[in-house]
């Protein structure tokens, strides 16, 4: 006999009484892939009758929540990897997390918004934790920042993380081809051409063309890697990229 449940965390299990094995995995993909070809068929149907925008309406099916957050434990572990001492000042980031967490709020909406529109990528995921730890180099997963000073600069490292998280949920829509294009170019490029383009068109919107080109200029301090992966940005253009590694 088949059967279904759901387990604790709400996930949707099938299995048999005969083989006694569970698919969770297999079947919950099986579901996301059916309801968002649904979700792009429904969308193609409005557009056609003129009512709205296809990227629309897929912003508006998932806007995640992003909280920033802190732990000791985390952070020492951080210093522990580096081989530096660590030193205890709970109360003094606790009270920094709450500040960057009212900044982002100020943006964090339209960031969201924003860049699932430019890429016609859905979010898949209603929480990001973002956690700030004291000399850890910004990631993606789990999405970690150092604190600094300039909020303006650390929303823009954010909204770059953002970008990575987007792709990864969303890599079955990622063009197999789009790293044999730049085979010539080092890993860390070819995996920023696409989210630098896509971080270009959403930072555009968010702050406008003068600010932009500040930001793009503060990776030169960085690795050549990136200032590369910029640099085909610019030369190929940022929709082109994204219309041409992005499956529709």
């Amino acid at each position: 006999m088949d059967f279904e449940y759901r387990d604790v965390r709400g996930i949707c299990m099938k299995g048999s009484s005969r083989s006694g094995l569970l698919q969770p995995f297999l079947f919950r993909k099986k579901k996301t892939l059916a309801k968002r070809k649904t979700t792009f068929a429904l969308c193609k149907k409005l557009a056609k009758n003129g009512e709205r925008n296809p990227k629309e309406l897929m912003v508006k099916k998932m806007r995640p929540k992003l909280i920033v957050d802190y732990s000791g434990v985390y952070e020492r572990q951080i210093h522990k990897w580096r081989g530096e001492e660590y030193t205890d000042r709970f109360k003094e980031m606790m009270a920094y997390t709450k500040k960057l967490q009212k900044k982002w709020d100020t943006v964090g909406d339209k960031a969201f918004d924003t860049m699932s529109r430019v890429s016609g990528l859905a979010w898949q995921k209603p929480l990001i934790n973002c956690w700030v730890a004291r000399r850890s180099n910004p990631f993606s997963m789990p999405l970690t920042i150092p604190p600094r000073k300039d909020f303006d600069k650390l929303l823009e490292v954010i909204i770059h993380e953002l970008v990575h998280n987007l792709i990864v949920q969303n890599s079955d829509r990622i063009k197999k081809g789009y790293s044999k294009r730049y085979a010539d170019l080092s890993k860390l490029t070819r995996i920023h051409i696409l989210v630098h383009a896509i971080l270009h068109e959403t930072l555009l919107e968010l702050y406008g063309e003068k600010q932009t080109k500040i930001f793009i200029q503060d990776y030169d301090r960085l690795s050549a890697d990136y200032r590369k992966a910029w640099d085909v940005v610019e030369k190929e253009g940022a929709k082109k990229i994204i219309k041409e590694c992005i499956k529709k």
